[in-house]
């Protein structure tokens, strides 16, 4: 919050304006939620004559960017005298007309509720709608992700081969191992990321099996 120098007079009608505010009428229904809210017209005819009486009056600023809607609350004193709210800053998913609407009326309304101490309904259409693009947003998500899965990059036939070619045919035990290992039915069925560390994985046994065959093998007599 960021204030005038001296706030003693905004200080003394804000006290005075608010003894007289009564509680926002809630004249609007949520037919999801079955309840009654204000709307930020109730919320500005339920403080407009208070403050005016009192020498006090409101503005709010809204700047919207990539980030979302912000949105800074300012009440004034006619001694000069100001306190300054905010800002309010509310993501934004889908930048279209409706929706930067929906935002802005929900933030404006609760920016102001909290400026000037109002009591309201507990829930409102406001937030309905400003919920509506996050939820699209979401559920596309969640129908994108099989399709995402789904796109998952193998490994080419070429390589496929050259992985079958590597194993050896007295090896088949060896080569089930590494097929449940990578959870594949076939090396053709192996993600691309996979394919160089199932292709040093391969290297790396042939060079044991041969490394045990050598030890194995007797030692050859010299001719003399």
């Amino acid at each position: 919050m960021r204030t005038s120098e001296n706030i003693n007079e905004l200080a003394k009608a804000m006290a005075v304006a608010q003894g007289e505010m009564k509680p926002a009428v809630e004249s609007a229904k949520n037919t999801h939620f079955k309840k009654s809210y204000s709307t930020i017209n109730d919320i500005i005819d339920c403080t407009r004559e208070p403050l005016s009486k009192n020498g006090l009056s409101v503005w709010q600023n809204v700047t919207v960017d990539q980030h979302g809607v912000s949105i800074t609350t300012r009440v004034a004193h006619e001694s000069g005298q100001w306190m300054e709210f905010g800002p309010l800053s509310m993501p934004l998913a889908t930048p279209t007309p409706q929706s930067i609407g929906s935002v802005i009326t929900y933030g404006k309304r609760y920016a102001l509720c909290a400026a000037l101490g109002v009591s309201t309904g507990e829930k409102d259409d406001d937030a309905e709608e400003a919920e509506q693009p996050f939820r699209a947003q979401q559920a596309a998500k969640s129908s994108a992700k099989p399709q995402e899965e789904a796109k998952v990059l193998m490994i080419s036939a070429i390589q496929a081969n050259t992985l079958e070619s590597m194993v050896r045919k007295d090896d088949s035990e060896y080569l089930k191992r590494l097929l449940i290992h990578f959870k594949i039915p076939s090396f053709r069925e192996l993600p691309a990321d996979k394919y160089e560390s199932a292709r040093v994985a391969i290297e790396k046994h042939n060079r044991a099996l041969v490394e045990e065959e050598m030890a194995k093998k007797p030692e050859e007599e010299l001719p003399f």
